[in-house]
């Protein structure tokens, strides 16, 4: 038996400029307290753009479109954590595919928005919706994260002085 690729995904890494001051700062402040700051500033920055992922995306039965979600991770293999946001298709999302392609009839988005997203060999043209609609959107995204990196920094040291 042959062994299988493991789905590459699609994937954008960008640093926001601008913010290194807040993050040296936050990196004093206890490990729990640093992430919530960091999980609510990359929520609220990136709901609008998980919004216009979705929009962008291309709807032949909406299985694509409805799997889009955000989901914020804390990792702990680095000294103090990395907390990163993550938008795509949804693990373990699946819907019935009216037109009974698939297997067994169920359209499971993880496993071709890839293949949407960059196209294929065997034909598939691409239709980029994740990475323009990320570049595109990217001034927002920074001005927002930046907004609520601050306001939620604010909110734990009123919270540590009361």
């Amino acid at each position: 038996m042959g062994s299988r690729k493991k789905n590459p995904g699609v994937t954008q890494r960008f640093e926001i400029e601008g913010v290194e001051r807040f993050l040296r700062i936050l990196a004093k402040w206890k490990r729990g307290v640093r992430n919530r700051v960091l999980r609510k500033a990359i929520t609220k920055a990136g709901r609008p753009l998980r919004k216009a992922v979705k929009r962008a995306a291309p709807k032949e039965t909406g299985a694509l479109r409805g799997s889009i979600s955000l989901v914020v991770r804390v990792t702990h293999k680095a000294k103090g954590g990395i907390v990163t946001g993550i938008i795509g298709p949804k693990k373990g999302y699946t819907r019935p595919d009216p037109k009974g392609k698939g297997k067994r009839g169920v359209r499971v988005p993880t496993r071709y928005a890839h293949l949407v997203e960059r196209g294929s060999k065997m034909g598939q043209r691409p239709q980029p919706f994740l990475n323009p609609t990320i570049r595109a959107m990217m001034g927002t995204y920074k001005a927002i994260f930046t907004r609520e990196l601050i306001a939620g920094m604010k909110q734990e040291v009123r919270r540590a002085r009361a």
